[in-house]
């Protein structure tokens, strides 16, 4: 019948009262808030390995990334978001440049149904307005009408594929990152689907994850193999503001702190990083600070969540939650016969006074907010001992 069952086998007899749709906190278009917070960055410019602090809008000139002449502007705050073709923009012009020697356009071959949804590869479903799904199904982009679930489909122009998505906080555009050679950034007004904006030379062959700022006047991508570029845009005058390389290995996610202005944060395989943008005396800077997992196994990071005081909350592969402050790992939270999950955590996000984990087990549990925030290590080692407040079993473990 399509509702959740609490597992018995958790020892939860009454659940606790959990905020109402009006209660949840959200984003603009009403998405829920997680998996995209930022944790608050060390302000402090001090150099070390673990820091990077790059000058930009940057030009690569061999070895070295030196300034640009023509440096990005940070985008005004009276902007507001409208946003049109005033570039005239024709995706079969744009197509046919991409590929000099031909393609197949829609006269020869049309999509029209994806049976198929992408569950292997992260931040792939978004919300466009109440009734609409933004994904991706191959060489395109999907929108999903949950009404009569009828499927529209904006065909990839790179040809390689699409590489990540997003939705502006406004709900009224939506960006598409494809893969390729050289790929793009392809940004569309919703719900017209006119193309509006390209953002080029963002990453080397595919994009792996990118993100709206809150106020929705930048724009954070990072690209795959073999680069692993940062890149934050002025995605209204189609210019980089600055640019870093993220990581030496997949960067899963990035974003901007819902609380902090300026603050980053991108994640992925083996680490997290926490971002600066910091104005120094020599110019706009990108200070990113890896975090220190300290005596913690080392894990790939799929989801964190910024909680109110800047503290961050993550997954692991062990199947517990890692509480971040100041960069370092405070302490690693487990249940008392074994981890909060069993296996990896894919998701956390906020949900009124809990924090909610989902992991490759297929439980959906829910710990108080106060008592992680509060956490400490335990005499015995850097671990606290946390049950939930509520257990979901909502799908059989993947046998592989």
């Amino acid at each position: 019948d399509g509702q959740l069952e609490a597992d018995p086998s958790d020892g939860i007899i009454d659940p606790p009262d959990l905020p109402d749709e009006e209660g949840m906190p959200t984003t603009e278009d009403g998405d829920l808030q997680g998996h995209g917070g930022e944790a608050q960055a060390d302000e402090q410019a001090t150099e070390s390995p673990d820091k990077m602090q790059t000058q930009v809008p940057m030009q690569n000139t061999g070895d070295t990334m030196t300034s640009g002449t023509d440096q990005a502007a940070m985008p005004e705050q009276d902007l507001d978001y409208k946003v049109v073709n005033d570039k005239n923009y024709q995706v079969s012009k744009l197509r046919a440049e991409r590929f000099p020697h031909g393609y197949l356009d829609g006269s020869f071959i049309t999509l029209i149904h994806s049976y198929g949804f992408e569950t292997m590869r992260r931040n792939t479903l978004h919300r466009l307005g109440k009734s609409t799904l933004l994904t991706m199904a191959g060489n395109a982009a999907l929108l999903l009408n949950l009404e009569d679930l009828s499927q529209e489909f904006l065909v990839g122009i790179d040809g390689g594929g699409v590489g990540a998505i997003t939705v502006h906080p406004s709900g009224e555009y939506f960006a598409i990152g494809e893969k390729g050679t050289s790929p793009n950034v392809y940004i569309y007004a919703y719900p017209s689907r006119e193309l509006v904006r390209v953002l080029a030379h963002g990453t080397e062959r595919a994009f792996s994850d990118m993100r709206f700022s809150n106020d929705g006047r930048m724009l954070a991508t990072v690209g795959s193999f073999p680069d692993y570029l940062l890149h934050i845009w002025n995605w209204r005058e189609e210019a980089i503001i600055l640019r870093a390389k993220a990581f030496s290995q997949e960067v899963f996610n990035v974003s901007f702190s819902p609380g902090f202005d300026g603050t980053l944060y991108t994640s992925g395989q083996g680490h997290i990083r926490f971002w600066r943008m910091a104005d120094t005396f020599t110019g706009l800077k990108l200070q990113g600070e890896i975090g220190k997992f300290g005596a913690v196994e080392l894990s790939d990071i799929s989801s964190y969540v910024e909680l109110r005081d800047g503290k961050v909350i993550t997954g692991s592969e062990a199947g517990n939650l890692l509480l971040w402050d100041g960069g370092l790992v405070k302490v690693e939270i487990r249940r008392k016969d074994g981890p909060c999950h069993a296996g990896p955590i894919e998701v956390v996000w906020l949900f009124g006074d809990f924090v909610a984990s989902a992991g490759d087990d297929g439980y959906i549990r829910f710990w108080d907010y106060a008592q992680i925030d509060l956490a400490e290590p335990s005499d015995a080692g850097p671990f606290h001992i946390l049950e939930p407040a509520l257990s979901y079993n909502i799908a059989a473990p993947d046998p592989d």
